[in-house]
């Protein structure tokens, strides 16, 4: 009896990258901690706002490399969010904001 012959145009049942990093995002979202408050005695919220704003226009350029030694974009993606929230801290942390929880 011959076995059956699988086309190689079929497409695999596997979950697609793209599903699991938001099915991985939401996760980890509703994991996370609280989300930190910035206090920097003397500072508005509008110079809040544009240090915010000046962090995570740096933290974006920082960021933005492919690193050739992930062998999944998945690893990549995660890796990237860590190193960006890291990077947003002591971003604001430079600008003398102290972070609450």
């Amino acid at each position: 009896m011959q076995r059956p012959r699988t086309s190689s145009t079929a497409k695999p049942s596997a979950i697609g990258p793209a599903r699991i990093i938001i099915c991985l995002t939401v996760a980890l979202a509703g994991c996370a901690a609280a989300p930190l408050q910035w206090i920097k005695a003397g500072a508005t919220e509008a110079q809040f706002a544009q240090d915010r704003r000046e962090c995570e226009f740096d933290v974006a350029k920082a960021t933005q490399t492919y690193d050739p030694s992930m062998r999944s974009m998945l690893g990549q993606d995660l890796q990237r969010v860590m190193r960006q929230r890291e990077l947003g801290i002591m971003c604001l942390r430079a600008r003398g904001y102290e972070a609450r929880q």
